[in-house]
């Protein structure tokens, strides 16, 4: 029989002891590790949640940063394009070839009656009336120089729209300018058309339509025109016509117009309908109707510069 050697035993007991210490020691330390690994990460999760927020107002941020950016460089190109429109009509406006005619208004008659008298022509012996008011509406009562004042006003706003320059001899009815001031005021501009506009009156009611005035060809003071005025108030009588289904009556060639025989500029007094007729009284009160007489007469002036 085999007998244990007590003192081996003896010997290794302290061995045995430091090798489970360290065994507890190192499993200790693995679980530890382990519970480290499998604990749910409630920080991290809270981070992630944060995190995602973040790109979210990030996001959100960006992305109205870039609308605002987006409309202001749109309005910017929007400014910018209205005023390259701007620019090219005003280029557009100084090449129009009406930029070149100086076309002058004078709205017929006024509110002061001036009964001095002057002459009806350069060195005339005889006289008329310097200015007087005109006649007036059957219907509707309306003084003649206010609605001659009321088409000229709407006759430059739409020469204007076409490029030509514009001149009035008066911009209100209580004024006191004679014919012969009227004319030398297109003579001292050097105008290339002057436009009387008057409207019309007869003892029978029943006439009725347009008509244009200018010189006669043997015209003592201004023949040297005579054939321009002719021309130019026959292109406006026929587009006036033409846009407003006026009847037509004539250009009237006379000598006794002295607001004619003072123009050294084609001149043409434009009838523009009788005030003693009812019916036609009504329409040239109309708005809409005085348009289409103001663009007939733009459009004869047109047709006389060959525009």
């Amino acid at each position: 029989m085999r007998h244990f050697n007590f003192k081996k035993i003896i010997f290794l007991i302290p061995f045995f002891m430091i090798f489970s210490f360290c065994f507890l020691i190192a499993c200790q330390h693995s679980d530890t590790n382990s519970s480290q690994f499998s604990q749910k990460p409630q920080i991290n999760n809270n981070s992630i949640v944060i995190e995602s927020n973040s790109v979210v107002i990030d996001k959100t941020i960006n992305e109205t940063i870039n609308e605002n950016t987006s409309k202001i460089e749109n309005k910017t190109l929007s400014n910018n394009t209205k005023n390259e429109i701007e620019q090219t009509k005003l280029i557009n406006q100084e090449e129009l070839p009406q930029s070149q005619k100086l076309v002058m208004i004078d709205p017929g008659h006024q509110s002061i009656i001036n009964t001095d008298v002057e002459p009806i022509g350069p060195a005339s012996n005889e006289l008329k009336l310097k200015m007087s008011s005109g006649t007036q509406g059957i219907v509707t009562g309306i003084p003649e120089y206010q609605l001659n004042l009321e088409v000229s006003l709407k006759l430059e706003k739409e020469l204007l729209k076409r490029g030509y320059q514009v001149e009035m001899t008066r911009r209100e009815n209580e004024v006191n300018i004679s014919n012969i001031e009227r004319a030398e005021m297109a003579n001292q501009m050097e105008a290339d058309a002057f436009i009387r506009i008057h409207a019309n009156g007869s003892n029978d009611s029943s006439v009725q339509g347009m008509m244009t005035i200018c010189q006669t060809e043997n015209n003592p003071f201004n023949a040297n025109i005579a054939s321009d005025c002719e021309l130019l108030s026959n292109f406006i009588l026929d587009a006036m016509v033409e846009l407003t289904d006026a009847v037509k009556q004539y250009v009237w060639k006379t000598d006794i117009m002295s607001g004619i025989n003072w123009s050294n500029v084609p001149v043409t007094i434009v009838e523009i309908g009788y005030m003693s007729n009812s019916a036609e009284d009504l329409r040239l009160a109309e708005s809409e109707y005085q348009e289409k007489i103001v663009k007939g007469i733009a459009n004869g002036i047109d047709d006389f510069f060959g525009f």
